[in-house]
């Protein structure tokens, strides 16, 4: 069993993962890694709204320049692609979709873009509309994940915010995107990170740190009580 067999087995009871990196090439190729084993590997259906299109346009770029055709030639991967006046058609239309078979992994990618394609610059200057709203389809997508005993993935991309520390210095720190709602949806948290030369694991592969939620699995620590620290996920198993 590879790491990325251990990561789904460990997660699987959970409804909700986030999936955190700095880089999103790094995102996209983990997720390249992610649905062909779900799909093809555990043959398991696996849906995912790409709101960035960066996964999409990855995948084309595959078939178009290394000739790679077999991962869009999949009848497991379902890859949607809202356009900004129809997100809500696009999660209804998932949520009700007849093809929906109990087990595999839906993904949002990314909940910075879906919260930028929703939000209105004029009336909500703060994102805390888009944020509310993201809540909800979220919510939609992670009951019709729980009722076909699917995980839902959401990914976003960090981004630098200012910190003001005691002795008045401004300290810039990374955090995911959509804070606090994430931190109360997801039952934990993956960060992305590529390994350094010096490490003695393989150097094509990424770091997964893992971060329970703790707030949350409070009630049931057993949901999480298996879950490592880190997880080494080898990227040229492609």
């Amino acid at each position: 069993m590879d790491e990325l067999d251990l990561l789904l087995e460990d997660t699987r009871h959970l409804e909700i993962v986030a999936v955190s990196a700095d880089d999103s090439s790094l995102r996209t190729q983990f997720l390249r890694r992610l649905s062909k084993h779900v799909s093809r590997r555990l043959d398991r259906q696996i849906h995912l709204l790409d709101f960035d299109l960066q996964f999409s346009s990855y995948m084309s770029n595959l078939v178009a320049i290394e000739g790679i055709g077999e991962d869009m030639d999949n009848r497991h991967l379902a890859i949607l692609q809202p356009n900004e006046s129809g997100i809500e058609e696009t999660v209804i239309e998932l949520a009700s979709s007849s093809d929906l078979r109990p087990g595999g992994i839906m993904i949002i990618d990314s909940v910075n873009t879906l919260q930028a394609m929703i939000r209105n610059p004029e009336s909500d200057p703060d994102s805390v509309l888009a944020n509310h709203k993201a809540a909800i389809l979220i919510t939609v997508l992670q009951q019709t994940a729980r009722y076909y005993s699917k995980s839902l993935w959401i990914t976003n991309i960090t981004r630098a915010r200012p910190r003001v520390l005691h002795s008045g210095e401004v300290s810039w720190e990374r955090e995911p995107i959509g804070g606090r709602m994430m931190l109360f949806k997801s039952d934990v948290l993956l960060f992305l990170h590529p390994m350094t030369h010096n490490d003695s694991r393989q150097e094509d592969s990424i770091d997964l740190q893992l971060q329970a939620n703790l707030e949350k699995v409070s009630g049931n620590p057993s949901t999480t009580k298996n879950l490592k620290e880190s997880y080494a996920i080898d990227l040229s198993l492609l």
